[in-house]
């Protein structure tokens, strides 16, 4: 039988890792051109604070190279009537 303290350390837990949002999404594509017939798949994660991370996945091919692309996102938000200015790195 599992004792109240460990229980009460797997409730805690949960709640923990259920506190910090995030939403996943798998898209699809391609662009639909004649010269370019590849199509891509994304996956891409983004968290509540608005950061994130995105994987581009294709393949070439008239080489048949699978190209895996990986990028972190930050999320920026500027108020209606106001100039956007995002910092460069």
């Amino acid at each position: 039988m599992i004792s109240k303290h460990a229980l009460l350390v797997l409730f805690a837990f949960a709640i923990g890792v259920s506190a910090y949002s995030q939403s996943l999404y798998h898209v699809r594509y391609n662009f639909h051109k004649p010269d370019d017939s590849i199509t891509y798949h994304a996956f891409l994660i983004r968290y509540d604070d608005g950061s994130g991370l995105l994987r581009v996945r294709y393949l070439i091919p008239a080489t048949n190279e699978d190209v895996l692309i990986e990028m972190d996102m930050e999320e920026y938000s500027v108020p209606i009537n106001q100039e956007c200015r995002i910092p460069l790195p």
